[in-house]
């Protein structure tokens, strides 16, 4: 599912890498070649979300995997 804003895309991201058992602490903003995307990167494994725009709106990577640290 593609988002219309980005600001939902980061809602949808964070509400799924928080099910993962990820540690998101918030979202920065990066420029480039490539136009701006944002990111995050969990606290406890290093893992990277990014929200990029894609055709005529904005997604992440789907599926995002369970963190890294998390005890089985």
């Amino acid at each position: 599912m593609s988002y219309a804003d980005p600001l939902d895309a980061i809602d949808g991201a964070k509400s799924e890498a928080d099910e993962a058992g990820h540690d998101l602490r918030g979202f920065t903003r990066r420029t480039g070649s490539f136009g701006y995307r944002f990111e995050a990167r969990c606290h406890t494994c290093r893992e990277t979300v990014i929200i990029a725009r894609v055709n005529a709106g904005w997604d992440y990577s789907r599926p995002i995997d369970s963190c890294a640290t998390q005890a089985s």
